[in-house]
């Protein structure tokens, strides 16, 4: 059961990872475009994509921010510190906190794995309340809020997509150790469905390869008792016919030469 939760969080931490990476290569976190304004060459579907950028460490950022040279996969809240940024504000009717439970009909083991997950998806839930406050407390204070060109508004967007992305990956993963615990046939169903259309549909797929594995291989016979049952016939005859030309190779357990 260990094992299967270590092999569980190596298989989402590597998820998480090809999204980032895909991501970088795609130009940055999120994909920046900007037209090209070239005199020469009047194409209004030409984009350039905005190459990743790094920004280096300088001394106001640091003397501002000390906490961004904090290691934030071992920088781990005290659990007061962590109750007061979570409950220091208030949850939101429009947003929905509870992940989707599992069946109570589930075996024991599947329900533990579950359940780490469960309270994992529950942590990014609350991380979304100081951002969804924010918001609230830019619209109540009568600010012109522009989502397309305010960058606090813009970053607090990226960063709540984000921890939405992160949590509905949590989800599938949470389909996935049910389906294959339980040991469910075909394939295990997919949240968000892929736009790019395999070669055959997905059922009758699954149905020729179910009859592949059913049926034998070409020009295997299998063991029957008719089958066995013939053989000593061929070898008995084959004795007698040896017996009838008159040689004897064996005659009481010692082996003579063909008269």
């Amino acid at each position: 059961m260990e094992q299967e939760l270590i092999q569980l969080f190596k298989d989402l931490t590597n998820k998480v990872n090809i999204l980032y990476e895909d991501r970088e290569r795609q130009g940055t976190s999120h994909e920046l475009r900007m037209n090209v304004q070239n005199s020469d060459v009047a194409d209004p579907y030409l984009r350039v994509r905005v190459p990743a950028y790094e920004v280096e460490n300088y001394p106001e950022l640091i003397e501002e921010f000390p906490d961004m040279e904090d290691d934030i996969f071992r920088s781990p809240l005290k659990e007061d510190e962590r109750n007061e940024i979570v409950y220091g504000y208030p949850k939101f009717k429009a947003e929905n906190y509870q992940s989707p439970p599992l069946n109570n009909t589930a075996p024991t083991a599947v329900k533990k794995v579950d359940g780490f997950l469960h309270s994992i998806q529950q942590s990014l839930a609350n991380i979304t309340r100081p951002i969804d406050q924010y918001r609230h407390i830019q619209l109540r204070s009568d600010r012109t809020v522009d989502p397309d060109n305010d960058d606090d508004i813009i970053a607090m967007e990226s960063i709540r997509r984000l921890i939405t992305d992160l949590a509905s990956s949590i989800s599938q993963s949470r389909v996935v150790n049910i389906h294959k615990s339980l040991e469910f046939p075909g394939k295990e169903p997919q949240m968000v469905k892929t736009t790019l259309k395999p070669i055959y549909e997905e059922e009758k797929f699954e149905a020729l390869l179910a009859t592949k594995k059913t049926a034998p291989p070409s020009g295997y016979a299998p063991a029957t008792a008719q089958n066995q049952y013939t053989n000593p016939a061929i070898k008995t005859t084959f004795q007698q016919q040896n017996s009838e030309g008159g040689s004897k190779l064996y005659q009481k357990g010692k082996k003579l030469r063909p008269q």
